[in-house]
C-alpha cells in the first residue's frame, strides 16, 4: 500500500527528501514514519506510536526506513521521488529499540 506524504508544491528527489527525514530530530522522524503508516490503510490504523524506528538499506535506489508499531508489528518506509511513501507491513519485529 502506498501513503501520500504531506508536500509543499516543489519537486524534490527521493535522496533530498531521504535527507530532510534523516535531519529531522527524532521526535519528528517518529511522527512521519508514524503518519506514513496510519495513512497506509485499515492494517496501518490500529497504530498508536512508534516505538523503534532504523534506517535500512535504500529500496530500488530510494531511502528507506523500517519503524515498529506498539512493540508488535514492523513495517517498511520507502520514501520515493514523487515526495510520497510507500508501506508494507505489518511483519515481524526484527530491529531492536
Amino acid at each position: 500500500m502506498a501513503a501520500a506524504a504531506t508536500t509543499n508544491g516543489t519537486e524534490m528527489s527521493a535522496d533530498a527528501l531521504g535527507a530532510k527525514v534523516r535531519a529531522l530530530p527524532e521526535g519528528q522522524r517518529r511522527g512521519v514514519l508514524f503518519r506514513a503508516i496510519r495513512d497506509a490503510g485499515p492494517s496501518g490504523a490500529s497504530c498508536q506510536s512508534i516505538t523503534a524506528m532504523q534506517e535500512a538499506a535504500p529500496t530500488n535506489g530510494n531511502p528507506t526506513w523500517n519503524a515498529v508499531c506498539d512493540d508488535t508489528t514492523q513495517w517498511s518506509i520507502v520514501l520515493t521521488a514523487d515526495q510520497s511513501a510507500s508501506v508494507t507491513g505489518p511483519g515481524p519485529i526484527t530491529i531492536k529499540k
